[in-house]
């Protein structure tokens, strides 16, 4: 539950920067960070299963744009490779 919870209030926020970069609520280099945040996020096979399960569907934009994310993979294979080898090392706590 906790992880669901979690999901649904990240990808609110997602959501939320989406529709705002849509009516260009917010600047397109701000936009630009927030979906690579979000691909970066749909890069793990957790978020993935959480994504394909969700009880309460997202906005019907919203989830074709997920939709499309999760199809082509936009990820930085070497960023995450990068954040993998960070975690492995423990210099973070988890």
């Amino acid at each position: 539950m906790q992880f669901t919870w979690t999901m649904y209030e990240l990808f609110g926020a997602f959501e939320f920067m989406f529709i705002a970069s849509k009516t260009n609520a917010i600047p397109e280099e701000i936009w630009q960070r927030w979906s690579s945040a979000i691909a970066w996020w749909l890069s793990y096979s957790g978020v993935k299963a959480w994504w394909k399960v969700r009880p309460i569907p997202f906005s019907e934009s919203f989830t074709s744009y997920i939709e499309s994310l999760l199809e082509n993979n936009p990820t930085d294979a070497e960023s995450k490779r990068r954040y993998q080898e960070f975690l492995a090392e423990g210099k973070v706590s988890t």
